[in-house]
C-alpha cells in the first residue's frame, strides 16, 4: 500500500510595487504577464494583494499602485466608484470576495492623502460636478481646507471595508 502524497505547503505569494515576494523558495518563477497582473497565489489565508504605500503621494498615485496590484492589468476606471466594483470580483479580484488587501506603510499614504490632497481632489471635483452638487461639494472643501473632515484615505479604507468586510490589513 502506498502513503497518500503529503499536502502542499500553504504558500503566499504578495505582489509589492512591482516585484514579487515568495514565502516558499521552491516555486517557479511567474510568467511576465502574470507579474505584471499582479498575480496572487492562494494560501490558507485565501488570496493577498499587497499595496505599496511609499508609492502613493496623491490618488492618481493610488490609482496607479492599486491598479497594478488589484485591479485587471492595471486599469478599473480610476475613479472612487469604479474602485468599489474593482473589489466586488471580477475585475482583477476573485468573484467570491476571497481576499484581503495588505496595505503596507500605510501611514505613509494616510499622510500623502491628507487634508490637503482632499481639498486638491474636491476643488477637481467641484469644477465637474452637477450645479446642484455645488454647494455640498464646497462645504466639504471647505472642511479639507480647515484640516477637518475625512480625507481622500478615509474614502478608500471607508470603500475597502464596505466591500471587502474584514478584509483589510493596515500595516
Amino acid at each position: 500500500m502506498t502513503a497518500a502524497p503529503a499536502e502542499p505547503k500553504p504558500c503566499l505569494i504578495v505582489f509589492v510595487g512591482h516585484r514579487l515576494a515568495f514565502s516558499r523558495p521552491d516555486l517557479r518563477v511567474l510568467t511576465e504577464r502574470e507579474e505584471k497582473n499582479g498575480v496572487a497565489i492562494a494560501s490558507n489565508e485565501g488570496f493577498s494583494k499587497v499595496l505599496d504605500g511609499t508609492q502613493v503621494r496623491t490618488l492618481e498615485d493610488f490609482w496607479h499602485v492599486v491598479g497594478e496590484s488589484v485591479g485587471c492589468g492595471g486599469y478599473f476606471g480610476r475613479n472612487l466608484d469604479a474602485f468599489a466594483d474593482c473589489l466586488r470580483g471580477g475585475f482583477g479580484t476573485p468573484d467570491d470576495g476571497d481576499y484581503l488587501i495588505e496595505w503596507r506603510d500605510h501611514a505613509v499614504s494616510r499622510q500623502n492623502l491628507g487634508h490637503p490632497e482632499t481639498a486638491r481632489q474636491l476643488e477637481l471635483m467641484l469644477g465637474r460636478c452637477h450645479p446642484t452638487h455645488k454647494a455640498s461639494v464646497g462645504v466639504r472643501l471647505a472642511e479639507a481646507r480647515a484640516g477637518r473632515g475625512p480625507t481622500v484615505f478615509d474614502w478608500l479604507v471607508e470603500i475597502i471595508e464596505e466591500e471587502l468586510p474584514g478584509g483589510l490589513r493596515l500595516r
